[in-house]
């Protein structure tokens, strides 16, 4: 019975352990996926103002052909 006993603390321990321990994966992949989200938020602005300085760019370059008389 004692020996029962013991190896069902045994068992509990460990159990409580992997659950720690899987505890710790999901919060350090909600991290890392926070992080993530961040990160495309910042490329998304990225892209968002190098797409409106290439629009800007090529309003100035039509222009240019124009005043230059330049064909496109």
């Amino acid at each position: 019975s004692s020996d029962i006993s013991s190896k069902l603390s045994i068992s509990s321990t460990n159990t409580e352990k992997s659950i720690a321990g899987f505890q710790k994966i999901v919060a350090d992949l909600t991290d890392e996926n926070g992080d993530l989200k961040q990160k495309i938020q910042d490329l998304e602005a990225e892209v968002q103002t190098l797409l409106a300085d290439n629009q800007q760019l090529a309003a100035e370059c039509s222009i240019l052909r124009e005043v230059c008389k330049i064909p496109a």
